[in-house]
């Protein structure tokens, strides 16, 4: 199949496979709501899920109502969970594509539910619960706080228009130290325990609320205990741990298998004499001839300017650094004293062949997939089963 091999990303899908094995296997076979938003942290969302759905998956979560949408026109069965904010007055086309929505409070419950009552529809919700990481959901903070907490999920549950199927909470620090006493470990077993005490006198009060799930990654990993109805894996469905390290001790709990390459190509290479000054700025000087392999990728391809300082790739198998500042469009490598290199050669920016994502994420001070979402959408994803190139999606050109 074609695509530009200007620069583009491989996805595994057999890898894809493999981790969501495991991960149903470290979640004791309980239900899995895989989380593609952010097109699948880069990975292809519509592809993935249907992927997913071949693997008995069926039940998605998302950022928002567009991310949901796309699954819908492209075919994906089960249920999608809108983890974000979505405008009352679009309570319609949730209800017509089957959508569920996260409450977050009463007042935002209340005008979903008049909108849906207009419409004449009833949507079902999942209601969130900030058990600590201080971002959507209705505050329990401590015990005394259930009380009040049961009395608003009761006003929710009464409102027209709206079904509770649903609970749920985040974990902020599932991914930290779990020795006995740390703190991390601690605060997550508060949160837990604030989250289970607020939804069992939820349903004491006589609300049903349906499906439980607080476990995402991290805590799939580090807390099997915790997994409830349902677990949340995101990252690990492509083959990160959320710690982002390299050698993660959560390696040892759960063997997975990075689903991308990311690969770009050479497209001059050159010989500079001493003294030149290479890139924007003139930040690098040679400070003897120099030969470089300039190459196809840059910020706008999600290959950030911070890798001007101490980034790499691979060329043939060997590693090469970059000189000077990122450009939109392209970077330099430095390739002196190498005759294996030339116009045309397939060069791995990270992933299978080359560097690890963990270490060109500890190279820009960030988070591994924070790179995998960044990359642009002129970046042709590659699909690959069995090394084998199935389909190619290029949303640049709508493809």
């Amino acid at each position: 199949m074609h695509y530009l091999k200007r620069t583009w990303a491989e996805i595994d899908l057999d890898a894809v496979e493999q981790n969501l094995l495991a991960i149903r296997a470290a979640a004791g076979g309980k239900r899995i709501i895989a989380v593609i938003k952010a097109d699948a942290y880069g990975h292809g969302a519509s592809t993935l899920a249907r992927l997913y759905n071949r693997l008995g998956v069926n039940a998605f979560a998302v950022s928002n109502i567009d991310e949901a949408r796309v699954l819908r026109v492209d075919e994906v069965k089960g249920d999608i969970l809108i983890l974000g904010y979505t405008p009352p007055d679009l309570a319609f086309e949730l209800f017509e594509n089957g959508i569920t929505q996260a409450v977050t409070d009463c007042a935002y419950a209340r005008k979903l539910s008049e909108n849906a009552c207009r419409a004449g529809v009833r949507i079902p919700v999942h209601i969130k619960i900030d058990s600590g990481m201080s971002r959507l959901g209705i505050v329990v903070r401590d015990d005394g706080d259930i009380p009040r907490s049961t009395e608003e999920i009761r006003k929710i549950a009464a409102l027209p228009g709206l079904q509770i199927t649903g609970v749920f909470t985040h974990f902020s620090s599932a991914d930290g130290s779990v020795e006995p006493g740390s703190g991390d470990r601690l605060f997550t077993e508060r949160q837990f325990h604030l989250f289970t005490a607020a939804v069992d006198a939820a349903e004491a009060g006589g609300v049903p609320m349906g499906t439980r799930h607080c476990s995402n990654s991290a805590a799939i990993i580090n807390y099997p205990g915790f997994s409830l109805d349902a677990v949340r894996p995101g990252v690990i469905l492509y083959g990160y741990y959320p710690d982002s390290r390299e050698g993660s001790p959560m390696a040892k709990k759960l063997s997975l298998t990075p689903a991308m390459t990311l690969k770009t190509a050479v497209s001059q290479v050159k010989v500079l004499p001493a003294g030149s000054e290479i890139s924007y700025g003139r930040e690098f000087r040679a400070e003897g001839p120099v030969k470089i392999a300039v190459v196809s990728i840059g910020y706008a391809d999600g290959y950030v300017r911070k890798n001007a300082s101490g980034g790499e790739m691979t060329v043939n198998g060997r590693p090469a650094k970059v000189l000077g500042r990122i450009c939109m469009d392209m970077c330099m490598l430095d390739v002196t004293g190498r005759d294996d290199v030339k116009e045309g050669d397939e060069v791995i920016v990270f992933g299978r062949g080359g560097q690890s994502l963990e270490r060109a994420a500890a190279t820009c001070g960030t988070i591994n997939y924070e790179l995998t979402c960044l990359i642009g959408k002129r970046v042709p994803r590659v699909f690959l089963k069995n090394g084998e190139t199935q389909h190619t999606q290029n949303l640049f050109l709508h493809l």
